[in-house]
This record gives structure tokens, C-alpha cells and sequence, in this order.
């Protein structure tokens, strides 16, 4: 009986997710992948203080230039897009060559159809911000080898690169071991490369203060 019941409530969470996803690829809304710069900063401004830098820099004694401290800056790495919506699909995608845009990670599984939900509430989220005017600002889907072959279906519902990881969570324990990172994580990054914010696990697809915090973060790492 008990069983009965955990098929039954799970087939009305499924039903009820099924109907906020039903909004197709071709029906979403005006965001695009934005134009990814080489670099940030290939030469650092003069400075007289710390605060004179931007967030993550220091003042260099010696040369009087801002420069970038090791100290929170997001672990780099390089996985192909197999979106086939997105703009770089099947393309190699390196997180320090997005310097220069607020880049949001979001690790998803493209198996798990709340994924699908959350990845197409960050994609909307995006297009708010632009419509604000908040620009420049990424995300990436980090998807791993548990995927492989289901990629089309999260594709369905986001526009947004869906990176996997060939060698299987090798990105995902890169992230594990900085900021404790499991399904459903989210990790915001600066223009400079340094990680400004990240939830462990945070559900934006049903929870609109959630989905307002991680606005937030993503406003303030874009000043």
C-alpha cells in the first residue's frame, strides 16, 4: 500500500513538473548567449590603495597595479557543450575565457527532469536581468557522464551551454572539494574569475525567494 502510495505522489510531482516545463525551446524567451571576451583585464589599473582595486585584488606595493590573489578564484576547466540549442554546441567550453562576464554554474543532471525545470528558471532569470539591465552576465549547465544520450532532453528547455564531462565527474569533484558542490548547486563568479557566491543546493524552480537570492548575487557581482 505504501508503495502505491510513493508511485502515486510521485506521478503528480512528475505531472506537476511536466507542466511547468511545457514551455518548448522555440517558445522561450529573447536571452542569448552573450559575446565571451578572451580575458577581463590583460593589463590591471594603477592603484594607490587595496580599495582602489576591484573585489578579489590588492594593491602590488612594487608596481602600484592591481593583481589578482590565488585566494578564491574559480577552479578552471574545459568541457564540451552538447546543447544543440545553445550557440557553442559542440564546442569546447574554458571557464577563464568567460572572464569579463558574470558566469553562473549550475550542476545538473540532464537525467533529472527537476534539472530541466531549474535550468529553464536560469535561463529566464538571465533574460530578466537583461531586461533590467544587468548585462554580461553566463551560464553554464555542468552535466557529467551519467547524462550521456540525454542531453536532448534538458536541451528542450534552455538555450544555456549544457557542458559534460566525458571523464565523468571530474569537474563536479573540482567543485566538490571548493565549495561543496552536489545536484542543484550554484556557484556565481565574477568578471575576474573569483567565486562571489554559491548555495550548496537551491531550489529556484518552486521557490521564488531563492530564486530572488541568487538574483541578487548575481546583481552584486556584476557591480
Amino acid at each position: 500500500m505504501q508503495a502505491v502510495h510513493r508511485l502515486a505522489t510521485a506521478g503528480s510531482v512528475f505531472l506537476l513538473l511536466a507542466a511547468a516545463c511545457e514551455k518548448p525551446i522555440d517558445e522561450t524567451g529573447s536571452w542569448l548567449q552573450p559575446t565571451v571576451p578572451a580575458f577581463a583585464n590583460l593589463f590591471y589599473p594603477a592603484c594607490a590603495a587595496a580599495s582602489g582595486c576591484p573585489w578579489g585584488e590588492h594593491c602590488d606595493a612594487t608596481t602600484l597595479a592591481c593583481v589578482a590573489t590565488a585566494d578564491g578564484l574559480a577552479s578552471d576547466f574545459t568541457l564540451p557543450d552538447r546543447n544543440e540549442n545553445s550557440e557553442s554546441i559542440n564546442k569546447d567550453v574554458t571557464l577563464s575565457k568567460m572572464r569579463g562576464l558574470v558566469t553562473v554554474l549550475y550542476f545538473g543532471l540532464s537525467t533529472c527532469p527537476v534539472c530541466w525545470s531549474q535550468t529553464m528558471h536560469l535561463q529566464s532569470l538571465l533574460e530578466t536581468l537583461a531586461t533590467d539591465g544587468v548585462p554580461g552576465v553566463m551560464a553554464l549547465v555542468i552535466d557529467h557522464a551519467q547524462g550521456d544520450g540525454k542531453v536532448w532532453e534538458m536541451a528542450r528547455y534552455t538555450r544555456l551551454p549544457i557542458l559534460q564531462d566525458p571523464a565523468g565527474e571530474t569537474v563536479w569533484n573540482l567543485y566538490r572539494t571548493q565549495v561543496g558542490a552536489v545536484k542543484d548547486t550554484f556557484v556565481v563568479i565574477d568578471a575576474n574569475g573569483f567565486v562571489r557566491k554559491s548555495w550548496t543546493t537551491l531550489s529556484i524552480y518552486d521557490n521564488g525567494d531563492n530564486l530572488a537570492a541568487l538574483g541578487a548575487a548575481i546583481r552584486d557581482a556584476a557591480k
